[in-house]
């Protein structure tokens, strides 16, 4: 996912959590229901967060060890290619 898009799923839970604060102050939800609400948005958000992080820490395991091979496949010279 591209940082533009990391930064459009911040902006679309952090709208979500305002309007679910919004609804409780306008009392059409009560306490529980705010709670479990705000409950869900942060559980989901951060899952989103963590699975993110956890791709980009296996691309970089990945791209690390390809070059690895790469280099030794070369005697540690650089590429010619």
């Amino acid at each position: 996912m591209k940082r533009t898009g990391r930064y459009r799923v911040s902006i679309i839970f952090g709208i979500a959590f305002i309007v679910v604060i919004f609804l409780y102050y306008l009392r059409l939800i009560n306490a529980t229901a705010l709670l479990a609400t705000l409950g869900s948005i942060e559980t989901i958000y951060y899952g989103g967060l963590k699975t993110q992080l956890d791709n980009d820490l296996l691309f970089k395991e990945l791209f690390n060890s390809f070059n690895g091979r790469v280099l030794r496949g070369h005697n540690g010279s650089p590429c010619s290619w």
